[in-house]
């Protein structure tokens, strides 16, 4: 609403009541909080789709969310020794058992989104690094094939998959504070 004074048309205020009656009958209450994550989430995406960024600034963004999220160490690997994993990154759970993470980055517009066989090239790099799990990560969308062939690994292997896209992706640099000052 953007009333200041003390008066005001009935006009002025007229998109506000319509959006507070479409929520009402939605059964959804405004809550700052959401409208806030949701815009930032929305903003972070463009960003990330803006070109701004080259692939390797992406890979290591990524780098830096895992080390955020708790990862021992995180390795952008070189392109010529890349096997199917563009990142390795290391977990320890209660200080005792070790998890290595495969990560394929795909810093890829909405319009293509990331399908089966960058999955595949995945599972290639969880073999060659010996992995626990794996990620794609992508700044785009995900198929559905790529949901497929993810759930059809984990079957074969019992090695999970987990597939981040953009909206995903942004929500979560967001959680983690990612570009803190």
């Amino acid at each position: 609403m953007k009333v200041y004074g003390t008066t005001a048309l009935a006009t002025d205020v007229l998109d506000d009541i319509r959006d507070a009656l479409a929520r009402a009958k939605a059964g959804n209450k405004p809550s700052f909080k959401d409208e806030l994550q949701t815009a930032l989430v929305k903003e972070t995406v463009e960003h990330l789709r803006s070109g701004h960024m080259d692939s390797f600034a992406f890979e290591h963004l990524i780098k830096d969310l895992l080390i955020q999220m708790g990862a021992k160490t995180a390795t952008v690997l070189p392109r010529l020794l890349d096997k199917g994993a563009d990142i390795l990154a290391t977990f320890r759970v209660a200080e005792t058992f070790q998890y290595t993470l495969a990560v394929q980055a795909k810093h890829w517009n909405d319009k293509a989104p990331v399908n089966n066989k960058v999955v595949e090239q995945l599972m290639e790099g969880i073999e060659a690094a010996n992995a626990n799990l794996g990620m794609v990560v992508t700044s785009g969308t995900i198929a559905e094939s790529a949901v497929k062939a993810a759930e059809d690994y984990a079957e074969a292997t019992g090695i999970q998959i987990e597939l981040v896209d953009g909206d995903q992706f942004a929500k979560l640099l967001i959680e983690q504070g990612i570009g803190k000052w």
